[in-house]
């Protein structure tokens, strides 16, 4: 038995095996485009944070976990 949330927004398959997600929730299959205004606006909300936090808590763990990152990125082309 799914959870409340998972419920509504999908159907089990006929054959049981999988799910059916409904089209009546996406708009007739059809997605929403990101537009241009809402990528500018989500990248302003991005930076707005990133400056938020360094005058709050300073830049030292935002350097920790940028070395963080570019170790599990070299990690992850070591398997390429």
């Amino acid at each position: 038995m799914w959870p409340w949330p998972w419920a509504s927004w999908a159907d089990a398959c006929a054959g049981g095996t999988g799910l059916s997600y409904r089209s009546d929730l996406m708009h007739k299959g059809r997605r929403a485009p990101v537009t241009n205004r809402i990528a500018i606006f989500l990248g302003l909300i991005l930076i707005a944070a990133f400056v938020a936090d360094t005058m709050i808590f300073g830049n030292e763990h935002l350097i920790y976990l940028g070395k963080k990152l570019f170790d599990l990125i070299e990690w992850i082309a070591f398997w390429r």
